[in-house]
């Protein structure tokens, strides 16, 4: 058994009394509590009162379990003598000092598996309400003190809950699985276990299996931040094979109630302000003597894990030592150590490199650094939207910018995952501290339409409080179908797109250090190096990466890896909901969503070894801290088309029912799974050279798809994503056959918003005209798009996109058209221009690459007069 230190129970109190913490009661805490019908039994007492009840001889009922027992006593007595019976056995009279001592405790959340009202009635004694609730009963809003009798309880026992909601006999258990008709409570119940700081189970005995299967699901940071609180050994008899069942969950305290309440009350705090759990704050010291291995980095690019520490120190380093970096270097290449110090006078004469002891290991984005510095330092920007492609490298970008941030003098806060109403407790506490100390703060949230709630009441208070400031980052599409992500308005936007010429030489440097480029690349020079990731790998992150996996040595190193986990099919079906989650950008670390999109079964065969080879390469659910790119990687080289779509239909199958909401994360994931860009993500390759063979994959994916789930030839959605995928690869008549069914079956349904088809059929019109030789056919093709753009669109990203669309179009047509043709098309423009700078000043997130294309359009074919001051418009914002 792990020895338990002072310092760990000063950790448990400060988790308890800042609230933090959830509590778990079982058997053994109402241990000495007296009711009615005198002490409190457990099980096996319980078994022997209900066995004289039924004027049984003790020989019949001793060795029987208590299951067996009840249900014995449900057929052969009235049922509501029954009922009388169980309440003059767990109504309780009389509590326990340590039983009020830990009801007092600030609980996040109060559960068991026990039947008795002891919690209830402790709380009348201490003056603190709390309400008995069972599985029936509706979830709390804002209130947390609330005890959920997951079992069952005597104060609202009936006779028609004995076979079922009550469960005492073995028929209550088969008939109705723990939570499974309650699956809000699950989700609460589960969501408690994992996002909690401190989680205590006290005089729990694991007998409850349902319980246990989920306590299976639960991750190493969860099993690190869990206790069980049983009886001292001097009172019980000696277990060590229960010890080890225990010590698999959490660490087990072997001392009994008493003593870990007055351990508890020895060490609660004296100071209230305790912290947050659910608001990481920033903070940065003096240069750390960090030593970074090469090992370190290698994990760092390949499954995108790093250590706070390290990650800071390259920060701080570049902060103080960058500008001395050759600024020539990107023409001649330099070595890990170079600097330039301030006493050359030319920087571009430079033969040799000058050795240093700063190593730039992290690509450092000063540029757009410098760029959402200068937008959080003006006024009009309370609300700053950071988002990138797949694999742009949006998460660490978040961390360098904290960093920097925190450098300047700001307090930055990071948003973790947890509840809502925790984490609105939290975060209301920071605006009454910002304000009463007349302070300012910078809140970050990663991947913000995962907690859309949170997102959405802070960008309030942003407005209200002038106080605080928030960065919302998430990837450039993950809004697209769904208007509750358009519900907050950010003031301006920063793009993590390309990697810009410093980054990239940096970058090419840092994979040459590491030995990482294929034999051809290795022998190539340093300018041809950097050429490779400019033009082959279009200076983005998830191309460079995913060709670097895609050398032999890298593969072969991940599919030794992964041995134990491609060899079992259940196994491996675990990793692809991982690897999908985190492609689809859905967080990949909430249990609930985790073990509803694998089914019930889903985690039963995994084990240990499983476990230790998805953590080693930062997949497992720890956090969300795992390399997308990796995981993208995964799917195209190690899952053959029948495994992706077999698991994927699986999904789609189970969740199909689920609740339609934005903040329901199955339901993203439904989205997802059939959405046309994620999954053209996961069968395809990159380079022109795979579009044939990805879009055979897509096709015959759709198609798969309505042949194993029928339902979905109901779904306008899916025509539309069908439609797209047809699109894509120039084949215009298929595609406008999909567009047709997508409008019929949206017109069957009531008030369906037909905008997105709109944009998409929009769209097909221009390529068709871009298409055809014919004017004629080119410009009705023309009019057809413009008709969809009419007043009854929205003023939104997609109307522009097909505005932005023009361009090829126009360049292939406009100079053959007539002089009427041409008036009619600059017409059409000068309708939209006006509209346009209006929409470029509302500081949209997925705006800019569209108001760039855009601006393009209007500047070259609206005559001169009456062309908008787009450039004056855009630096404003």
């Amino acid at each position: 058994m792990t020895k338990v230190k002072d310092q760990d129970y000063e950790m448990w109190a400060r988790e308890i009394a800042s609230g933090g913490a959830v509590v778990f009661f079982g058997a053994g805490f109402s241990a000495g509590a007296i009711g009615f019908d005198g002490e409190l039994p457990l099980g096996n007492q319980l078994r022997d009162k209900l066995g004289e009840f039924c004027g049984l001889k003790r020989k019949y009922y001793e060795k029987q379990d208590l299951k067996d027992v009840a249900e014995y006593c449900l057929n052969k007595q009235d049922r509501q003598k029954i009922v009388e019976k169980l309440k003059d056995i767990f109504r309780v009279k009389q509590s326990k000092d340590e039983q009020k001592a830990v009801v007092r405790w600030p609980w996040k959340s109060i559960y068991t598996t026990n039947y008795d009202d002891l919690v209830c009635y402790v709380g009348k004694q201490i003056d603190k309400n709390i309400d008995t609730l069972t599985l029936e009963s509706v979830l709390p809003s804002e209130s947390r003190n609330f005890c959920l009798h997951i079992n069952g309880c005597v104060d609202r026992l009936e006779p028609k809950h004995l076979d079922n909601s009550f469960k005492l006999s073995r028929s209550s258990y088969v008939n109705s699985d723990v939570f499974a008709n309650s699956p809000k409570w699950k989700e609460k119940f589960m969501n408690d276990l994992q996002y909690s700081a401190l989680v205590v189970f006290m005089g729990y005995s694991l007998a409850d299996m349902p319980i246990e299967r989920i306590l299976l699901a639960k991750t190493e940071s969860m099993r690190n931040k869990t206790i069980f609180v049983v009886a001292d050994p001097k009172n019980s008899n000696d277990d060590p094979i229960g010890d080890n069942k225990f010590e698999g969950y959490g660490k087990l305290l072997k001392i009994g109630m008493e003593s870990f309440a007055n351990k508890i009350q020895e060490c609660w705090p004296q100071n209230t302000n305790l912290g947050f759990n659910y608001l990481e704050k920033i903070t940065t010291s003096e240069l750390l003597d960090v030593n970074v291995r090469d090992n370190d980095l290698k994990l760092f690019f390949e499954q995108g894990k790093f250590k706070d520490e390290w990650l800071q120190n390259e920060v701080l380093q570049y902060l103080k030592n960058g500008h001395q970096i050759r600024k020539s270097f990107s023409g001649k290449g330099f070595t890990l150590g170079d600097k330039i110090t301030e006493g050359v006078k030319d920087k571009y004469s430079l033969k040799s490199p000058i050795q240093s002891d700063y190593v730039p290991k992290l690509i450092p984005r000063k540029e757009k650094i410098d760029e959402a510095k200068r937008e959080l330092a003006r006024d009009s920007v309370g609300i700053l939207g950071v988002f990138g492609e797949l694999g742009s490298g949006k998460t660490i970008f978040l961390r360098q910018l904290a960093i920097a941030l925190v450098e300047n003098g700001n307090s930055v806060y990071f948003v973790r995952h947890g509840d809502f109403i925790s984490q609105k407790e939290e975060i209301d506490t920071l605006l009454k501290r910002l304000k009463d100390g007349n302070e300012k703060a910078i809140i970050f949230i990663d991947s913000y339409l995962n907690q859309l709630k949170i997102a959405q009441y802070i960008a309030k208070k942003v407005k209200e409080t002038r106080c605080v400031k928030l960065i919302l980052a998430t990837r450039a599409v993950d809004g697209h179908g769904d208007e509750s992500y358009k519900s907050i308005s950010e003031d301006s936007s920063v793009e993590i797109g390309q990697l810009s010429d410093l980054d990239l030489g940096i970058f090419a440097q840092i994979i040459s250090h590491l030995g990482l480029w294929s034999r051809s690349l290795s022998e190539k020079t340093f300018k041809e190096q950097k050429k490779h990731l400019q033009i082959n790998c279009n200076a983005q992150m998830l191309l460079i990466l995913l060709d670097i996996f895609n050398s032999k040595h890298i593969y072969n190193k991940l599919v030794e890896s992964l041995n134990n986990v491609l060899s079992n099919k259940q196994i491996k079906k675990i990793l692809f909901v991982i690897c999908f989650l985190h492609v689809a950008n859905i967080t990949s670390k909430d249990i609930v969503l985790f073990s509803y999109l694998l089914g019930d079964d889903g985690l039963g065969n995994l084990k240990s070894q499983h476990v230790k080879q998805l953590r080693a390469l930062n997949l497992w659910i720890d956090d969300d801290s795992g390399s997308s790119i990796l995981a993208l990687f995964i799917l195209r080289y190690m899952f053959s088309y029948d495994e992706i779509t077999g698991y994927a239909f699986e999904i789609l199958k189970r969740v199909r029912n689920t609740e339609k909401s934005y903040h329901n994360l199955g339901y993203q994931a439904y989205l997802k799974l059939l959405n046309y860009r994620t999954m053209s993500r996961v069968f395809g390759k990159e380079k022109d050279g795979d579009k044939d063979k990805k879009f055979t994959f897509l096709r015959n994916y759709y198609d798969d798809a309505k042949r194993e789930i029928p339902i979905l030839i109901e779904n306008p959605q899916f025509w539309l994503q069908y439609a797209i995928c047809h699109i894509s690869i120039g084949k215009f008549k298929e595609a406008q056959n999909y567009l047709d069914q997508a409008y019929g079956k949206a017109n069957q349904k009531d008030s369906y918003d037909v905008d997105y088809i709109d944009n998409q059929q929009a769209r097909l019109y221009i390529y068709q005209g871009i298409e055809t030789e014919d004017k004629e056919d080119a410009f009705s093709f023309f009019k057809k798009a413009v008709e969809l753009l009419g007043e009854r669109r929205k003023e939104d990203e997609y109307k522009y996109s097909i505005i932005e669309s023009f361009w090829e179009f126009l360049e292939k047509h406009f100079l053959h058209f007539g002089k009427n043709k041409q008036e009619v098309i600059q017409k059409v423009l000068a309708n939209h221009h006006e509209k346009f700078c209006s929409f470029c000043g509302q500081g949209s997130w997925y705006k800019q690459k569209i108001i760039r294309g855009c601006e393009k359009v209007f500047e070259k074919y609206l005559p001169n007069s009456e062309k908008p001051n787009l450039s004056k418009n855009l630096s404003s914002k």
